[in-house]
Formats: structure tokens, sequence, C-alpha cells
């Protein structure tokens, strides 16, 4: 709401962040991202894995593509659109008009 109220009339909001599947528990989500990097060959180390898996298990709070939408229309805008979901469905980049 912070950032539409700043916003010039006609001005657009752009949020790239990780956005869960339809009927997906952030629960879910962590155990899917976390395999997810544990199957690429990253070449990290013990302690780098560690504390990749505790950011996210302690810091990331994704919320569906559903929830971003309402969330834009509670706080004045009139459009939520995807223009970018990566392959995976961890990560979207919505714009808010």
């Amino acid at each position: 709401k912070n950032v539409r109220k700043r916003l010039p009339q006609g001005s657009r909001c752009m949020v790239y962040d990780i956005v869960t599947r339809k009927d997906e528990t952030r629960e879910g989500f962590i155990d899917r991202l976390i395999g997810g990097i544990r199957r690429r060959e990253m070449n990290l180390n013990t302690y780098q894995q560690e504390s990749i898996e505790h950011h996210i298990m302690n810091y990331d709070f994704p919320i569906s593509q559903a929830d971003w939408e309402g969330l834009g229309r509670e706080a004045g805008f009139q459009t939520v659109d995807c223009l970018y979901r990566d392959p995976e469905e961890y990560y979207a980049f919505l714009q808010f008009t």
C-alpha cells in the first residue's frame, strides 16, 4: 500500500520474488527449492550449502501468484500480470499497474 501511495498515477510496480505453485504450501515449496539446489552441481562446500538452506528455511516466505494479485488489488492496483515464470517455477516477475 505504501508503494502504491508513492507512485504517480499510471505508474507500475515490478516485483521479482519466489512464488509458490497454486495450492503449494510454504513447506512444500521450501522442500522443492532445497531439493532443486541439492540436485544442481554448484560446487558448494558444506558450510555454503548449509548457510543457503538455513536462510531459505528461516527467511523465505513465498506466497502464491493469486495471493500477490490479492495484495495488489488491496493496495489499489488495477491489474497484476506475470511477465515471467522460471521453468522450475521458483520465481515470478510480476507487474502491478
